[in-house]
């Protein structure tokens, strides 16, 4: 008798312990929702080869949030359109206006969201109009018993920057009816909570004319640079993607190079590594490696065969740009919801020295070949010996994001991540060197504009949901260069691995392919 319960204890034990691994071990790996919502111009991401791969690899996973089970990435179509721009994709003169197709992003995000397993961790990515549709259902959690804990943001190319979006900075301008356009202050900074008192990553590119617009406009050559960035650099942030060649990057970034910058951001935000914090967004500002702006001049000598002209021309006339460029923005807090503006107010002393060293930086740069054009137009370097070189942005004001040094710019590429890169339907296609994480991508299942929470001051979306089946308009390829730089930065290699994808239909992306534009 004895014995017997003996063994019987024995069984209990085993059998305790066993529900208490299993029940620990599915805490442990609980893997991460990440709800993905596109840009104008891609209605569903999950039919864009490498899109939500690429979302997570650049942008999610460097911040942290699929080390323990990785990330589960999930579809949010929406109309995705911009009534009257005559731009593929975007719906021209027969699609949607902006407030019918934000409305339409919010309704669809609030239906994945309400059926996403709220014991797991939840990424809500927004993309370019997509940040609006989730700078919108991060207000309505904020007004509806807050964030909770276990949700947080990624944005990138975010158009309601608060200081810097496009449709932010003619917030005074409100509802424009004849476009059905609404702006505002920007996406919220006040959400944080004790548990967790940051809960977005805001990721812009310098000079993005979407997410980085000059505050003064009327300086001429700051307003044409971020035009040329609207072409040049907001539709690549994922790049490559669709039917991007396979070389095609973020604009003079490899992806590990990206993917390093988030990561050095996200464990110390300081200027040194780009980045500010403001309330519960920390904001992350790469340095533009080159000029939108001298991009067509790059162009037009690789065409003519000019380029032993151009090239000096660019690397003798870029700081000094820079420094008149960088006197129409503000760059003091990226949170604070800035205005267009008319004048700013400058100190001419400063100025006029800023300009006397441009001049004489620009003069070397160009005499030695070690310039913008001349780190831009560079060959890649090995991927044996991969560069530790970082963009110096040649910016004068203080304000202005700064070079990273090099132990706070190398990424902590220790850590360890989950296996490998999964995807739930399964055809092939060539997609960048993506950080190895557990990525699974779920099908949309695409439904009518319903949710269990209603948009707040949204209109309902007057046109349905239909994949699309256009691409962004390609302006002429530009010079395929990787720049290196001489301040050092997160090492890169661009080489792009098979992975698998989703369903490889004729559905491509809201963003350019090459030099393209979208909102």
């Amino acid at each position: 008798m004895r014995e017997t319960a003996r063994k019987l204890g024995y069984a209990l034990v085993a059998l305790f312990g066993a529900i208490a691994l299993t029940f620990t071990t599915a805490i442990a790996w609980a893997a991460t929702t990440v709800l993905v919502v596109p840009g104008t111009g891609t209605k569903d991401p999950s039919k864009v080869p490498g899109y939500q791969e690429n979302v997570v690899g650049y942008y999610v996973a460097p911040t942290g949030a699929c080390d323990d089970g990785g990330c589960t990435a999930t579809p949010v179509p929406y109309i995705a359109e911009f009534w009257p721009i005559p731009l593929e994709g975007w719906g021209g003169l027969e699609g949607a206006k902006w407030d019918d197709s934000v409305a339409s992003g919010v309704i669809s995000l609030n239906e994945q969201y309400a059926a996403a397993d709220k014991s797991d961790p939840i990424v809500i990515f927004g993309y370019s109009q997509g940040g609006t549709v989730v700078t919108e259902v991060k207000k309505q959690l904020a007004e509806n018993g807050g964030v909770p804990d276990n949700v947080s943001f990624v944005l990138i190319g975010n158009a309601s920057r608060p200081n810097g979006g496009l449709f932010t900075r003619p917030s005074f301008l409100g509802h424009v009816p004849f476009l059905d356009v609404t702006f505002g202050p920007g996406t919220p900074t006040n959400t944080g909570t004790e548990g967790r008192p940051v809960n977005t990553t805001d990721v812009a590119f310098q000079y993005d004319g979407v997410t980085d617009f000059p505050r003064y406009p009327a300086n001429l050559l700051a307003t044409a640079n971020a035009i040329a960035g609207f072409w040049y650099v907001h539709g690549k942030m994922l790049s490559p993607k669709g039917d991007d060649p396979a070389t095609q990057t973020p604009i003079g970034y490899t992806p590990d190079e990206v993917q390093a910058a988030v990561e050095a951001a996200t464990d110390n935000c300081t200027t040194a590594t780009h980045c500010q914090i403001s309330g519960d967004t920390r904001y992350v500002t790469l340095p533009a490696k080159i000029l939108p702006i001298m991009l067509p001049l790059l162009e037009l000598g690789a065409a003519t065969n000019t380029t032993a002209l151009v090239r000096p021309f660019v690397d003798l006339t870029s700081p000094l740009a820079r420094v008149i460029i960088e006197t129409g923005y503000d760059r003091t807090d990226y949170g604070k919801a800035t205005p267009f503006g008319l004048f700013p107010s400058i100190d001419p002393l400063r100025l006029g020295v800023d300009l006397v060293g441009a001049t004489v930086q620009g003069i070397g740069a160009a005499a030695t070949g070690t310039g913008d054009a001349s780190r831009y137009l560079a060959p890649e370097p090995s991927t044996d010996t991969p560069s530790t070189d970082t963009p110096s942005t040649d910016i004068p004001d203080t304000d202005a994001p700064s070079t990273p040094k090099p132990e706070e710019a190398v990424p902590t590429s220790q850590k360890t991540a989950p296996p490998v890169l999964q995807l739930v339907q399964g055809s092939t296609s060539e997609a960048p060197a993506v950080p190895t994480q557990t990525v699974t991508t779920e099908p949309s299942n695409t439904t009518e504009a319903s949710a269990s929470q209603e948009p707040s001051n949204s209109p309902e979306p007057s046109n349905d949901v239909e994949p699309s089946n256009s691409t962004e308009p390609q302006a002429p390829s530009q010079p395929e260069a990787t720049s290196e730089n001489t301040s050092p930065a997160p090492t890169a290699d661009a080489t792009a691995p098979e992975t698998t994808s989703g369903p490889t239909t004729d559905d491509t992306s809201d963003e350019p392919v090459v030099t393209d534009a979208a909102a």
